[in-house]
């Protein structure tokens, strides 16, 4: 066993570089993108705009988050490998779903930032709670859950120190 070639949950939930690197540095992008426009929303108000203004930077935050599905996902359907290979697919496309899910909460807050005084407490806390999920839910439950091959005891009982 050299890892999972192919094997979605193996890269974005196992490995840590997705968790720990690239969401909280999209979501602090995100809250850079936000706080760009702080300056202009106290302008809007006096002309009743400021929905429309928020609705815009909704969909600005789900074209980030569009782009990172897009790099995220359609490498595989271009691979010759199954991407659940070790659980079932409903299972895996179900922890991937509340990755996703979780992001995507996590950049619904980030719009907070727009209006609060302290934009910088939210940005700390969406960028550590993808992390906190990873270890303390996705990790240590979730994973074993869809396959015994992501247990530690499962693995060391079996000899496969690989993962």
């Amino acid at each position: 066993m050299d890892g999972g070639e192919g094997e979605m949950p193996m890269y974005y939930l196992n490995a840590n570089l997705i968790s720990l690197y690239i969401q909280p540095g999209l979501t602090v992008m995100a809250a850079v993108q936000i706080l760009s426009f702080r300056s202009v929303r106290p302008l809007l108000a006096p002309r009743g705009k400021m929905d429309y203004f928020d609705q815009r930077l909704a969909q600005l935050l789900f074209l980030d988050l569009a782009i990172y599905l897009v790099f995220s996902i359609v490498p595989y359907f271009f691979d010759k490998n199954p991407c659940f290979r070790y659980g079932p697919a409903w299972k895996g496309t179900l922890l991937l779903l509340m990755h996703y899910l979780l992001f995507i909460a996590c950049f619904m807050l980030i719009l907070l930032c727009i209006k609060t005084k302290y934009p910088f407490f939210i940005i700390v806390f969406a960028s550590t709670v993808p992390i906190l999920y990873h270890y303390w839910l996705e990790k240590s439950w979730l994973l074993p859950k869809y396959a015994n091959l992501y247990d530690p005891l499962w693995r060391a009982i079996h000899h496969m120190y690989i993962l």
